[in-house]
């Protein structure tokens, strides 16, 4: 749900490299890199870094022809390695799924060190298509596992206790995590600090900001819409809503499609009309701002990550209902999950209890200064946005699979609990599903990578059994890979 260049460049660099572009710089002796093109490319980047050539950096990402936004930011980063720690050495390694290397980068003279993800092009394993700076680290802040055994309800607690006070310590985690069983919660911690100027700590009260949680609120509406008849997967935007500006090809875009992010729709926070810090009264008001623009992809094509999609349901929700969405939502949703605490219609600065997003501020790449704080403050949408608690994350899950929503078929077939793949995640109509030593597990992200500080995990487990809330003011990706450790755990409980 976030939308600042720092944003945008993390999400889509995509650098060419050429092999004689680096200095070649002796690279420290240490864990070797992944014998894979993405390896390659994260060893020539290390080769620059630790070059004595001081222009090597420059003549490196010049020799790449990145745009002026992407070349602004790898040459921050590079820098930042190379002035702020004297160059690195290389930490643990490991290969992504989609083939990416992630690569620990330890600074020579400084007590920190950074996470990289590199990916070559997969049509020209010489040229960098992914490139991001995904964590600034610290010696002792990775997450130590828990026990894969199955313990008493207090063990599992202290041990989780004991880690998160831990991470919290080392600087690694500020916020909340909640474990439900059943319709218990049997832990809830927090950690950190609301606010750096005041040092109000974060509390179990505290509202986050949930950024894309808030598309699954919009996917129950749709669904809701669909037991009532009103409504079915296979109806298009040209009869849904056939006053929009929409282009011959979108007119075809069905409801299906837009809640799968397979419609051709865009992220909406980079268009040239989109206004920041602005509340917009419907998800209506927002269609004219890319209805007339030309589709990325034709609809069905292709899956690609789309608030325009999820605003445009939300306006679907409004033209069938005669309610904004912000309001069906918390009639029918929130009312029924007995939500109270979120808030979706008012910006940040208004509300009390407000957490703040806190990163590291440009140029401090190695985290070696002070956090700062973010004013991220949108309200909420179809997209998602909007403010909550982790308790309310809780009761809308608890409500969902108790049937207050809708019906246990729908909940099926919209989180594809009952088709969840045996490895890696899918995204279904409105959730992420995924199976987790056997046992299924469903729920949304929020936030963003290294400098948006939103970092949201919601996980439910089919079976009703388990649920993990983390709500962070710190940089992705830290939070999910808490979650996942917790969620893996509760697995053998």
């Amino acid at each position: 749900m976030n939308r600042t260049p720092l944003f945008r460049a993390a999400l889509a660099a995509a650098l060419s490299l050429s092999a004689d572009a680096y200095g070649q710089g002796p690279r420290p002796a240490g864990p070797a890199l992944p014998a894979t093109a993405s390896g390659a490319l994260a060893g020539r980047l290390v080769d620059a870094v630790n070059s004595p050539d001081t222009a090597a950096i420059t003549r490196a990402v010049d020799a790449a022809r990145p745009s002026a936004w992407q070349r602004d930011e790898v040459l921050a980063t590079l820098r930042g390695l190379r002035d702020q720690g004297g160059g690195v050495t290389l930490g643990e390694t490991r290969t992504t799924p989609a083939g990416s290397a992630i690569v620990q980068l330890w600074a020579r003279r400084a007590d920190a060190g950074v996470e990289l993800l590199v990916g070559a092009d997969t049509a020209a394993p010489g040229r960098l298509a992914r490139f991001s700076l995904r964590a600034s680290l610290r010696p002792g802040g990775t997450i130590r596992p828990l026990p894969r055994t199955r313990m008493e309800e207090g063990e599992l607690v202290r041990a989780l206790d004991d880690e998160l006070r831990r991470l919290a310590a080392a600087d690694r985690f500020s916020g909340v995590v909640l474990i439900g069983r059943g319709d218990r919660i049997v832990y809830q911690g927090a950690f950190g600090t609301e606010n750096l100027a005041t040092r109000t700590p974060i509390t179990p009260a505290s509202r986050f900001h949930i950024a894309s949680m808030g598309k699954m609120f919009t996917s129950v509406a749709i669904a809701q819409l669909i037991q009532q008849g009103r409504l079915s997967l296979d109806d298009t935007l040209g009869a849904l809503l056939p006053e929009e500006p929409w282009t011959p090809q979108a007119r075809g875009i069905t409801v299906r499609q837009l809640l799968s992010h397979r419609a051709g729709l865009g992220g909406l926070f980079d268009r040239a009309g989109f206004r920041e810090n602005y509340v917009y009264a419907t998800s209506a008001e927002l269609l004219p701002i890319f209805a007339s623009l030309p589709l990325a992809s034709a609809p069905g094509e292709r899956y690609a990550y789309s608030n325009e999609g999820f605003e445009t349901l939300g306006a679907v929700v409004e033209r069938l209902t005669g309610m904004r969405r912000n309001e069906y939502v918390a009639r029918n949703v929130f009312a029924p999950s007995q939500m109270r605490e979120i808030r979706v219609d008012a910006l940040a600065d208004t509300l009390d209890r407000r957490v703040f997003p806190q990163t590291h501020a440009e140029g401090d790449v190695l985290g070696l200064r002070p956090r700062v704080m973010v004013p991220r403050g949108i309200s909420g949408g179809g997209a998602g946005g909007g403010h909550a608690t982790a308790e309310d994350m809780f009761r809308f899950g608890r409500a969902l699979l108790g049937g207050r929503l809708v019906n246990r078929g729908l909940v099926d077939q919209f989180t594809g609990a009952a088709d969840a793949p045996e490895q890696g995640q899918r995204y279904v109509f409105g959730f992420e599903v995924r199976r987790v030593n056997g046992r299924t597990v469903f729920g949304h992200s929020g936030g963003g990578p290294r400098g948006v500080a939103i970092c949201d995990q919601s996980d439910y487990f089919a079976d009703g059994s388990w649920t993990v809330i983390v709500l962070s003011n710190y940089d992705a990706p830290f939070c999910a890979d808490l979650k996942d450790e917790i969620v893996d755990v509760l697995t053998y409980q």
